[in-house]
């Protein structure tokens, strides 16, 4: 579990939880110690006393707010409206001594007062940044498993699970690699339902790696259409390949190409990185060995695709099973 910064600790700060956006309600939360909070509730004419309860009190900064104490060093106010609400709250919260410091360095206890442990706080914090479905499943099966051992600390076991669970948040990187004009281009639109980049019959029509995100079988990720395989003679397509280069060294995922209807086996890329799953393009032009063939033509073999990526990167074990997952913030 990390330490906390005792400094800290003892500095009274706020942060805005709902975000400089417009909104219904707008949050912000005050971290302190406990005589500073009691200061501030006399300021709004309440009794330091009484924690936990919601009143709603009346500021001749705003018309009305709520306001609740989860715990002894943590108020939350909470004005209607959007920005102008937040600005005349956080002048209210500079007065009364509070500086401000961004919702990640503030400190778990008062941003969701709610968990019993750090481990709980960063479940919940995930929770609330994922995107879809399978992150929301997932994630809330952590939650459940932090909240049955909230205190005992992440197994090294448990922590080699993050690596997949991480991508959850972060979306992982995959590069498709191959020889120009095979149908990279034409299996991303596909794969995107819109045209990201042109396609053409026209070696290097991708000059630049575009990269989209994409949701394949439940798992949102950055999919990376790099240029094809050749030997540039100017200097701008020399940079734009040695940047491809650098992204797909760095890719959790390459996706190496080759065409359906091609006999050329000239797809090796091991001087750049070894590709970790093999496919076929077009296979509507041609049969081939390759086992997983796709086409954007008629939409062959895209599924099984979507299928294969999601397991590599995010194995299906991870959704059956619950796992204590983030670290403890």
């Amino acid at each position: 579990m990390k330490k906390i910064n005792k400094k800290k600790q003892t500095m009274s700060t706020y942060s805005v939880l709902s975000g400089n956006r417009k909104s219904g309600i707008a949050i912000l939360a005050a971290h302190g110690k406990a005589s500073n909070i009691d200061s501030l509730l006399e300021f709004f004419n309440v009794s330091p006393n009484k924690v936990s309860n919601i009143p709603l009190i009346k500021n001749n900064n705003f018309k009305e707010a709520l306001i609740t104490r989860p715990n002894t060093n943590t108020l939350w106010i909470m004005p209607p409206g959007g920005l102008l609400a937040i600005k005349e709250s956080s002048k209210i919260l500079e007065k009364n001594g509070f500086k401000f410091v961004s919702p990640i360095n503030m400190p778990w206890e008062s941003k969701w007062p709610e968990a019993l442990s750090g481990g709980i706080a960063a479940a919940l914090e995930a929770l609330s940044n994922c995107r879809n479905e399978l992150a929301f499943k997932v994630i809330s099966k952590c939650l459940n498993a932090w909240e049955k051992n909230p205190y005992e600390p992440m197994s090294i076991q448990e922590k080699k699970h993050s690596i997949y669970l991480n991508r959850l948040i972060k979306p992982p990187l995959i590069a498709l690699i191959g020889p120009p004009n095979i149908g990279k281009t034409a299996l991303t639109n596909y794969l995107a339902k819109k045209n990201i980049a042109r396609v053409a019959d026209e070696k290097g029509t991708t000059r630049d790696a575009v990269e989209v995100e994409l949701e394949l079988d439940g798992l949102i990720v950055r999919w990376l259409d790099t240029p094809g395989k050749y030997n540039p003679t100017e200097k701008i397509d020399q940079e734009a390949i040695s940047i491809s280069n650098n992204l797909i060294k760095k890719a959790d995922l390459v996706i190496q190409a080759i065409d359906s209807s091609s006999t050329s086996k000239n797809y090796d890329y091991k001087e750049i990185r070894s590709a970790d799953l093999l496919i076929a393009t077009r296979s509507d032009l041609g049969k081939t060995p390759i086992q997983l063939s796709t086409s954007s033509k008629n939409g062959e073999g895209i599924k099984e695709l979507a299928i294969k990526i999601r397991k590599i990167l995010f194995p299906d074990y991870l959704i059956k099973n619950q796992f204590r997952w983030p670290e403890p913030l």
